[in-house]
């Protein structure tokens, strides 16, 4: 197997499955520390993310393929991860909901 496709594969695999035992918590967050959030605060924050990922996934995946090789994959994998990593952090910073979907469409 390719070492970089191999990489690929268990680094996403560690972020997401990061991310997945976050979820459970993020609800209970959202409607203990931000003003103003509610059940529909969550699922509107969710829904944001899946369809803005959805909607960027296919350009970016049609331009990096557009290249050959596998290296600025592997530098846009890293990138990424590195952004997505940030995202705890600026959970921390949101008081609104217009701060919360912003931030989950930068995850995105």
């Amino acid at each position: 197997m390719n070492k970089i496709i191999k990489f690929l594969t268990i680094s996403d695999f560690a972020v997401l499955t990061g991310f997945s035992f976050i979820a459970p918590i993020f609800a209970v967050f959202i409607l203990g520390n931000i003003e103003g959030g509610t059940l529909e605060t969550v699922g509107f924050a969710t829904s944001i993310q899946i369809v803005s990922k959805a909607l960027l996934e296919y350009p970016i995946a049609r331009f990096l393929d557009k290249k050959r090789g596998d290296m600025d994959e592997f530098y846009c994998m890293v990138i990424g991860t590195v952004l997505i990593s940030i995202v705890p952090l600026l959970y921390l910073a949101i008081k609104t909901p217009t701060q919360l979907y912003l931030v989950q469409l930068f995850m995105a």
